[in-house]
């Protein structure tokens, strides 16, 4: 277990996958609490285990909370994700390949990151446990856009912190899960950004129950605690090959490139491997 301390004042804890079990991916995990705090284990250290035994090495943030600005929890989640990117072989991760989980505000903020990041920042996946996802306060948690937004209620930063409004076809594949009688985030905020997920064509996997309510998280003790881990683990496995596919993000260049990697993704300047040159074989 490693501690870092990032550059803008946020922290995040990181638990090294095996050697042995290591698959050179991560995750990034951000703890719920409504901006106004960190939630506890359950929502963090505790998946430690859980997702080495699946080859990833993990990392759990502390951000600031409150923020001290609309965008500081964004901000420090880049700077987490850059310093797993930036310190592979520390941390056993050898590709770009790295995801992000967040639970209720921390699903916000997970779900800030997929969908407002671009190119070599952008997560290679999304997995949100009863998100915060919209700033609407018709269906908002209203604890959570206070503590973010502060009475700053501008019609364009609502938008742009109502995540279900920045979805793409870019945004990573996601999975969601939920209680249907949660009463602390409202279970719309999850489908409405499944909508917007299907909408824009992006794999979108969810679970949800009849009961369980808000922060049960990795809890043993709660009554679907079972399920969530196989269907979890069996969603990880499945997109093993999606991931493994992706030897880097897409290049995002302006103008028309010339150059297109086997994948079709255009790239500005050809660098290793094989590229198909436009008109040309």
């Amino acid at each position: 277990v490693k501690s870092v301390k990032l550059p803008s004042g946020a922290s995040i804890k990181i638990f090294i996958a095996p050697a042995d079990k290591s698959n050179g991916r991560a995750i990034l995990i951000c703890p719920g609490g409504g901006y106004a705090f960190i939630a506890g284990s359950n929502e963090g250290a505790d998946w430690s285990s859980y997702f080495n035994n699946l080859g990833y090495t993990v990392a759990v943030i502390a951000y600031t909370v409150p923020p001290t600005s609309a965008g500081m929890p964004l901000k420090q989640a880049r700077e987490a994700m850059s310093y797993l990117r930036d310190n592979g072989e520390e941390l056993r991760v050898t590709t770009k390949q790295v995801g992000v989980m967040g639970f209720s505000a921390g699903g916000h903020l997970a779900s800030t990151v997929a969908t407002q990041t671009k190119g070599d920042e952008r997560p290679a996946f999304q997995i949100l446990f009863y998100p915060v996802i919209t700033m609407d306060a018709s269906y908002t948690h209203a604890g959570s856009r206070q503590n973010l937004l502060g009475s700053n209620t501008a019609p364009s930063l609502i938008k742009k912190y109502s995540n279900e409004k920045q979805v793409t076809e870019k945004t990573p594949m996601a999975y969601l899960c939920w209680a249907e009688d949660d009463a602390t985030v409202s279970p719309r905020n999850s489908k409405e950004y499944v909508a917007a997920l299907e909408k824009n064509n992006v794999p979108v996997h969810t679970i949800s129950f009849p009961s369980g309510g808000h922060g049960y998280g990795y809890n043993p003790s709660f009554m679907y605690h079972d399920e969530i881990m196989t269907d979890l683990k069996a969603w990880m496995l499945s997109i093993d090959s999606t991931l493994t596919n992706i030897n880097a993000p897409v290049v995002e260049v302006s103008g028309n490139s010339t150059f297109y990697n086997l994948s079709g993704q255009p790239v500005s300047t050809p660098k290793k491997g094989i590229y198909i040159q436009k008109g040309r074989k």
